[in-house]
This record gives C-alpha cells, sequence and structure tokens, in this order.
C-alpha cells in the first residue's frame, strides 16, 4: 500500500517520541528558501526530516538538500517504500534514510541508513532561528549583558564569542524547548 504524507507523519511521531526522552517537534518550519517537513528539538541538536511519501517525487529535493545542510546538525530524508531504493542518490552520505512502510495493517519504520552529523560549521545559520527575546535570555543567563539596542546580527555575534560552543547549543535548543509559538517574534 501506498502511504501519503499525513500517514508517514503520523508513523514518524510515534517513532521519534519512542526513540526520544525529551523531544520537541516543530512541524513545517521555514529554513532558507525551503520548508522542513519536521524539525526535532533534543538536548543541543536540531534534526531535520525531510518526508518523500510514495506519492512524491524528487523535483525539489536537491534543494531543500541545500537548505537542512545549512541548518540541522542531523538530517534525515523519510520515504515510502517505493523510494527506498532511488533515494540512496539523492541525498549526501552523511544523511540518515527512514523508510515507512505498511504491511498486513501495521505500518512500521525502519533505519535503511543511520544519519552521521552534518559535517558543515552551520552554528550561524541554526543560531538565526532564535528570536531576538531568546538571544537576550542565552546572554543574561550566562552573565552577558543584554544589550536591547543591538540587532540580531550582533548578539548572534557576540554569543559564538562569548560561550563555549557546546554550552550555546544546549542554551539554543533550552530557548527552543520554551518557546511559545502563540506569540510571534518582534522586529
Amino acid at each position: 500500500m501506498r502511504l501519503s504524507d499525513p500517514q508517514m507523519r503520523e508513523a514518524l511521531f510515534t517513532y521519534l517520541d519512542a526513540k526520544h526522552i525529551k523531544i520537541r517537534i516543530i512541524d513545517e518550519k521555514n529554513i532558507g528558501r525551503s520548508r522542513a517537513d519536521l524539525m526535532a528539538v533534543i538536548d543541543g541538536i536540531i534534526i531535520g526530516y525531510e518526508i518523500k511519501s510514495d506519492l512524491d517525487s524528487y523535483v525539489r529535493l536537491k534543494k531543500q538538500v541545500r537548505n537542512y545542510n545549512k541548518f540541522f546538525d542531523i538530517c534525515y530524508v523519510v520515504v515510502g517504500k517505493s523510494h527506498q531504493k532511488g533515494v540512496i542518490k539523492h541525498v549526501p552520505e552523511f544523511w540518515g534514510i527512514l523508510v515507512i512502510s505498511e504491511e498486513h495493517g501495521q505500518v512500521n519504520v525502519f533505519e535503511l541508513r543511520t544519519a552521521d552529523m552534518n559535517p558543515k560549521d552551520i552554528t550561524a545559520t541554526k543560531l538565526s532561528l532564535l528570536w531576538k527575546n531568546e538571544i537576550q535570555n542565552i546572554a543574561v543567563k550566562n552573565g552577558l549583558p543584554k544589550y536591547s539596542n543591538k540587532n540580531k546580527k550582533y548578539l548572534l555575534k557576540m554569543l559564538q564569542e562569548m560561550i563555549p560552543p557546546k554550552d550555546l547549543m544546549l542554551a539554543f535548543t533550552e530557548e527552543l524547548f520554551e518557546r511559545d509559538y502563540t506569540i510571534r517574534e518582534k522586529s
């Protein structure tokens, strides 16, 4: 049976909830000039999931891969069984591949290839996902000035210069865990 995007998302949510103790899943996140199907936040790491259902093609995948590579520590393509053999030619070797299929009325998620960490330095683009008030929260929690009069670019540069990378990534993901999506960032 061919699975649609909504069927695959439901199976992926269940799989991710079972795999991680603490996770926040963000649906349809804008990244660069693409939209990530799912962004998962875990301690210190963000993971991007691009879903290609049995009904999808690879037409936009090349552009999506470029954008995912700029924002995510770990990247996965999630495919229906019909794409299981062909998808490997369309994603970099460090990308993981999950296959979702239905057999005998049961939907299964199988990890065809485990993802490696993104080899590119994506700190600046990843941090750009933060709202200005979140950047200021990280600064204050780390004993730095809030700098209400400085722009986001300046604040991000300061964080990168003043906070050790591992601590910064943990603070980054903590802000994303705590984000209230019922409010919007103020310019």
